[in-house]
């Protein structure tokens, strides 16, 4: 047993592999088509592996301590135990020799690692893309395997870091040259809490395409000489407030996507410099650290912005963008500085592209956000404020509406956009309105953990929506027009007292709804596919179960019982039984029916039919001879060609009705 999976040519150094063993069982394996080695193992204290064992097509390589949770982070990050990190000390291989063809190596939650050696003085040539997380023991020997990788990795590209708490950590200097490594053009780390300062050393010129450091803890530098330059993408998400940045601004003005801090904005001279190519520019608050205790990313007051230092920047910010001739390709604007949207939409009017988003996420307001303004905005993303209102309206560009994470908010209203066609609210944590007038194209309403919504008020306007999804936790004053509600294709709704409309185009109707339903009444539903329904309505009703294919309801409710008898019924009925063909009606049968082409006649439980003219299956062609199989809409053909009729379709291909009417799934919560 060599631990090959069988679909692909993977090998993994699980628990049957040990210290002792590990050698002696890889020379009595065939690795000659490896191309993938992960070394799972958490009881090894070391991989070495001798020169004569040779992966001779392994293109990838992973050290995962902790294969299930390879970037878990525990409850006390402080506290790392062997079931976290696994006890592998050492790890020695000759790339060269033993992974000729090695093109990505992983190393994650290896915490004990003391010494890792894989050059032993050669170029590892194909080694494109380096990723180390949350390993090593110390700053010391993360540093000395770097070196020895950027020194002996020339066709390096990809370099990612994340996780590093060494023991000596928060007052050492991490320095990555790039002399030896000419196609790096990729450096990412975060969640970086062990260096003070970060060097990029380059004694040629370098363009380096995306460069990115978040989520920085004590991170209080990054240096870049002269000679480098980022061509595509900068991203420099410190927490505090206190990384910066050392470097012209002339080593990103050639850069796509910007994303700094507003103290970091402060340190360059936006004003007077064009950014060509810039497509996205985000200027953020502290960025968000993990919190021991929850585990999620939240965002911690220390190094918070003062109100007049958060004016400072947003200042700054209108200021720069007023020379709208430096920002040719701006299309989206990130700011989490907006005390005053009509400042910031004025000199979005005057950019020169044509479809412009703008991300609004200033948790620190607390006044109205009201654009009424026309503006060329193609989409706007609001997040984290505390509104008392958000008024949106008199946008004939506007296409998407994202309003997300809002502590509170009691009225949202949106009026007079003529080409919305998206709206998505997620997470209102208190009481709030909601209402949509003149929205002829708007098409998608998606409310999400909106727990307290008070109303919904959407207006004829909206005669296009197709999707109506609300995740309620109590039942609203919901005001919407019946012709509305008719057009709908997909309706989710949480707690509600009743619904009784009709629903001609739904395909998807979902209620969850347990403590409060008392009424469903669902009228016309003859496209609806699924239904859901938790919740025990005293009083249910639905007619047209046509095209039904999946049902889901609360056991016991009369939901469950309704469809329950209706299988039921379609059991006893049996419409796809073999019913033999005669050619003379004898006295013992009675007349039971008819269908495409004759009668049908029975006798106790046995079926017959009498063809009356053409007596083909329509499906081969071929003539009925003995038996058939009478399809519920009256269509006959062969018991085989249904058979293979069935494997594509369950629709009848003379008529499109069922082949097996009342033939849905029916499920319980």
């Amino acid at each position: 047993m060599n631990n090959l999976r069988p679909d692909f040519d993977a090998l993994v150094i699980d628990s049957s592999f040990t210290d002792d063993s590990l050698v002696s069982k890889l020379r009595m394996m065939d690795l000659s088509d490896i191309e993938q080695l992960k070394v799972t193992n958490g009881d090894l204290t070391q991989f070495k592996l001798p020169q004569d064992i040779v992966f001779p097509k392994l293109t990838s390589c992973y050290f995962i301590s902790n294969s299930t949770r390879p970037f878990y982070v525990p409850r006390r990050p402080d506290i790392v135990t062997d079931r976290d990190s696994g006890k592998l000390a050492e790890i020695d291989v000759d790339l060269a020799t033993s992974f000729p063809l090695i093109e990505v190596l992983t190393i994650t939650q290896c915490t004990k690692l003391s010494r890792v050696e894989l050059f032993h003085g050669k170029d590892s040539e194909k080694l494109a893309t380096l990723n180390v997380s949350k390993s090593f023991d110390s700053f010391k020997a993360f540093s000395q395997f770097l070196n020895q990788a950027l020194d002996h990795s020339p066709n390096l590209k990809d370099l990612h870091g994340s996780w590093f708490t060494f023991k000596d950590a928060h007052k050492n200097v991490l320095e990555i040259s790039l002399d030896k490594c000419p196609q790096l053009d990729v450096i990412f780390f975060q969640n970086i809490g062990a260096f003070s300062s970060v060097l990029l050393h380059s004694t040629a010129t370098h363009q380096v395409k995306r460069l990115s450091f978040q989520q920085t803890t004590g991170l209080k530098s990054i240096q870049l000489d002269p000679t480098i330059t980022i061509e595509d993408s900068l991203t420099i998400g410190d927490y505090r407030g206190e990384t910066r940045l050392q470097t012209d601004i002339s080593a990103f003005t050639a850069c796509k996507s910007i994303t700094l801090s507003g103290r970091s904005w402060k340190v360059f001279n936006f004003e007077n410099v064009k950014f060509e190519n810039l497509l996205q520019l985000s200027i953020l608050r502290s960025s968000p650290i993990v919190n021991t205790e929850s585990q999620v990313y939240v965002y911690d007051k220390e190094g918070e912005y003062g109100k007049d230092e958060a004016l400072e920047i947003q200042d700054s910010i209108i200021r720069t963008l007023g020379h709208d001739e430096n920002f040719p390709s701006l299309n989206l604007l990130t700011s989490e500085f907006v005390q005053d949207v009509d400042l910031f939409v004025d000199l979005l009017n005057k950019l020169p592209t044509l479809l412009v988003s703008f991300d609004v996420w200033d948790k620190t307001n607390t006044k109205p956000f009201e654009l009424c303004k026309p503006t060329k905005l193609d989409r706007l993303n609001i997040e984290n404020g505390q509104y008392p209102l958000i008024k949106i309206s008199n946008q004939d560009s506007l296409d998407e509406i994202s309003i997300n994470c809002l502590p509170k908010c009691a009225s949202i209203e949106i009026s007079n956009c003529s080409t919305l066609s998206l709206v998505e609210i997620y997470s209102i944590e208190e009481k709030c309105s909601i209402s949509f007038k003149n929205c002829p194209e708007l098409a998608e309403i998606r409310l999400e953990k909106v727990e307290h919504i008070e109303s919904l008020d959407i207006d004829e306007s909206c005669k296009y929506l197709e999707e109506l999804v609300i995740e309620n936790g109590k039942p609203f004053n919901m005001k919407i027009p019946r012709s509305v509600l008719d057009n709908l294709r997909l309706v989710s709704l949480g707690e509600i007292d009743e619904l009784s409309a009709s629903f001609s185009n739904a395909t998807t109707i979902d209620i969850f709804s347990e403590s409060s339903l008392k009424t469903l009444e669902l009228q016309n539903t003859k496209e609806l596919k699924e239904l859901y329904v938790k919740g025990f309505p005293t009083t249910f009703t639905m007619a047209d179960t046509t095209k039904l294919e999946h049902v889901t309801a609360s056991e016991g409710s009369s939901v469950y019982g309704h469809f329950k008898n209706i299988l039921a019924l379609t059991d006893t009925k049996n419409p796809l039984k073999n019913h033999s063909i005669i050619d003379i009606v004898r006295d013992d049968l009675t007349e039971a029916g008819c269908f495409y082409g004759g009668k049908i006649y029975q006798n106790g439980d046995e079926k017959y039919c009498q063809f009356e003219g053409d007596r083909n299956c329509p499906i081969c062609l071929e003539e009925l001879a003995e038996e058939c199989i009478i399809l519920s809409c009256g269509h006959p053909l062969h018991d085989d060609c249904l058979k293979e009729l069935s494997r594509d379709s369950t629709y009848c291909p003379l008529c499109n009705s069922k082949l097996w009417g009342q033939s849905f799934e029916l499920k319980v919560f």
